[in-house]
């Protein structure tokens, strides 16, 4: 709105208005008066300031669009974690501990507008986010950055955890399609409570999270171990032997499992 009083540009959660100086006082000589502005002046004004509240590139690019809708932080890490399953907001802060909850709160609302995600009654009325189908076209573009990202991956630090959302993205990366030709395996790795159930049939893999154990030929824990072995860095037979990796099933599976799953180095 522009009105005698300045301009003021208002949303859900903000007002910003500028203002004239008040009668009397002097005005720089940089400063320019809403009257005194032409339209042209004005709309370039205006244009400014949205790119700089809305974060825009300024340019009409293909890569720019998509990067003023995905390149907030926590965006892509909110799409990884609804591409393993529909998730509450409480749900989404167990699988990103560090997100603060404004953070999620407007991630979320960003990426509603953008019809990446859409959310629906759940129990209790909560509401449950889920990726709408132009959103799950981000599984494989997701996929490709994680085997990308696995490149720089290193050891972990001191303050990193790994969810169950972590592992499974790390295990979609790392499945190599052509190892398991002709192999038919059933792993379940412990992630904290929960259960990542991995499932192989020659090219075909599927992932699914569990509160337990469904009956598996290999059964992994703990989930730091099983990451390393997905790296390369642990050798199995020697992972076993220490003890670092708690395996249940048949343990001569693990050399299958390292070969189907592999990190790129």
């Amino acid at each position: 709105m522009v009105d005698h009083r300045g301009v003021t540009i208002a949303g859900d959660r903000f007002q910003l208005t500028t203002t004239r100086p008040p009668a009397g006082a002097e005005s720089g000589a940089d400063d320019l008066l809403v009257d005194e502005l032409t339209p042209a002046q004005l709309e370039s004004a205006l244009s400014e300031l949205e790119s700089m509240t809305r974060r825009t590139y300024g340019q009409f690019c293909v890569v720019g669009r998509a990067l003023e809708i995905l390149g907030e932080r926590w965006a892509l890490m909110i799409v990884r974690n609804l591409l393993v399953a529909p998730k509450s907001e409480a749900e989404l802060r167990v699988g990103l501990p560090r997100i603060p909850a404004e953070a999620l709160g407007a991630r979320l609302r960003e990426l509603e507008r953008t019809a990446i995600v859409w959310s629906v009654p759940g129990p209790d009325n909560e509401l449950v986010y889920q990726l709408t189908e132009y959103g799950q076209e981000l599984d494989e573009i997701i996929v490709r950055l994680g085997r990308w990202g696995a490149r720089s991956l290193g050891t972990a630090r001191p303050d990193e955890v790994i969810t169950t959302e972590s592992l499974v993205s790390a295990l979609r990366v790392a499945f190599q399609p052509d190892a398991a030709e002709g192999i038919a395996m059933r792993i379940d790795i412990q992630v904290g409570t929960e259960v990542v159930q991995v499932r192989v049939s020659g090219a075909m893999l599927h992932i699914s999270v569990d509160s337990r154990s469904k009956g598996a030929d290999l059964m992994l824990e703990p989930v730091l171990p099983v990451m390393h072995l997905l790296s390369g860095e642990f050798d199995p037979a020697e992972a076993v032997a220490t003890g670092s990796v708690r395996v249940g099933g048949d343990p001569a599976l693990l050399v299958s499992f390292t070969r189907i799953f592999r990190l790129p180095g």
